[in-house]
């Protein structure tokens, strides 16, 4: 009898925590969907906003922190040298070294 009851709870906690994994994941691609359609309005804030939640929530999805590293570089401004273009440069650099580190081969982040 103990052991049914072990057994039942050990898997309700893994049910648990796969709909967890499930819900983020879905969170995340809602994320990046927002973030998608704020960077084509040009809100790049904004999108920097939803492509940062999407990375949180789902640290394996690539397309999030890919968009994100580009949302970063379209707010850079070649030869302005302040605090915040510097900035700017330097996070769309640590995330498509990020995105390089996960998957060597994209092209895009090479490219970026």
């Amino acid at each position: 009898m103990k052991t049914s009851v072990r057994v039942l709870a050990i898997t309700a906690v893994g049910l648990a925590m796969l709909s967890t994994v499930a819900c983020n994941k879905l969170q995340a691609r809602d994320q990046l969907n927002k973030g998608v359609q704020s960077y084509k309005s040009a809100k790049y804030e904004e999108a920097i906003d939803h492509f940062q939640k999407a990375v949180s929530l789902d640290p394996g999805l690539i397309n999030a922190r890919l968009y994100l590293a580009t949302a970063y570089a379209q707010q850079y401004i070649p030869g302005a040298d302040t605090e915040d273009n510097n900035r700017m440069a330097q996070q769309a650099i640590d995330q498509y070294k990020a995105v390089l580190e996960r998957d060597p081969k994209n092209v895009n982040s090479v490219k970026g």
